[in-house]
C-alpha cells in the first residue's frame, strides 16, 4: 500500500501504533490476535491497557531525490502543472479574466498528460492525437489571453501559428515590456518540461 501510495503522491497516511498489555502475556497474546473492531471494543468496554496512536507518516515525495541517486526520475505531472499554472497567474494574472481560465488550461494540460501515458501503455495513436491536441489547446488558450488583452485583437479564425508570429513581432520591438523575447523562451521551456 505504501508503494501504491507513493506513486499517486497521497500525503495522508498514518501509522496505526498498539500499546498492549504488559502485565499478563496471556491476555497480551489474545489482544495481538485480535483485529482492530475487536480491539476498539475492548477500549470501549473500558480496557486500559490497550492504547491506539495514529501518527501521519513523513511526505513520501521526499523519496523522489533518493530515486537521482540511482539516476531515476520521479515525474509528478500534477505537481508541475499546477506550478506552471500559478507561474501564469504570477505573471498573467491581470490578463486573465477568470478563474474558469484558469481551471480551464489545467484541465487541458493533464487531459494532454493523461492521453499522452495511455498513449505509451496502449501504443495507441489516437491518445498520442488527444495528447497534442490538448497541449496545443493549452497553449493557445494562454496565447488567447495575451492577444485580447495586450493587442485587443480577436483570435477568432486565426491559426496557433498566425498568433505566436503576432506576439512575437508584438514584443520584439519592446525590450522592457514585461513579456519579451526572454519570457516567451521561457514559457516554451516550461511547455517543454510538461510534455518530455
Amino acid at each position: 500500500m505504501t508503494v501504491f501510495s507513493y506513486v499517486l503522491g497521497i500525503d495522508k497516511i498514518y501509522t496505526l501504533e498498539l500499546k498492549l498489555s504488559t502485565t499478563d502475556p496471556i491476555l497480551r497474546k489474545k489482544q495481538r490476535e485480535s483485529f482492530y473492531p475487536e480491539l476498539i471494543k475492548s477500549i470501549e468496554q473500558g480496557d486500559k491497557d490497550i492504547k491506539i496512536n495514529y501518527r501521519k507518516f513523513p511526505p513520501l515525495q521526499n523519496f523522489d531525490e533518493f530515486g537521482k541517486l540511482n539516476y531515476t526520475e520521479v515525474l509528478r505531472y500534477r505537481k508541475t502543472i499546477s506550478h506552471l499554472v500559478e507561474e501564469l497567474t504570477d505573471s498573467l494574472g491581470a490578463l486573465i479574466s477568470s478563474e474558469f481560465e484558469l481551471n480551464h488550461l489545467q484541465a487541458s494540460f493533464l487531459s494532454g498528460v493523461n492521453s499522452r501515458l495511455m498513449g505509451e501503455a496502449t501504443d495507441n495513436l489516437s491518445d498520442y492525437h488527444n495528447s497534442i491536441y490538448s497541449f496545443s489547446a493549452s497553449i493557445e488558450e494562454i496565447t488567447n489571453v495575451i492577444i485580447r488583452s495586450l493587442k485587443g485583437e480577436k483570435t477568432e479564425n486565426r491559426t496557433l501559428g498566425n498568433k505566436l508570429e503576432s506576439l512575437q513581432s508584438f514584443f520584439s520591438d519592446k525590450p522592457k515590456y514585461f513579456i519579451n523575447k526572454k519570457i516567451l523562451n521561457h514559457f516554451t521551456r516550461l511547455m517543454r518540461r510538461i510534455t518530455k
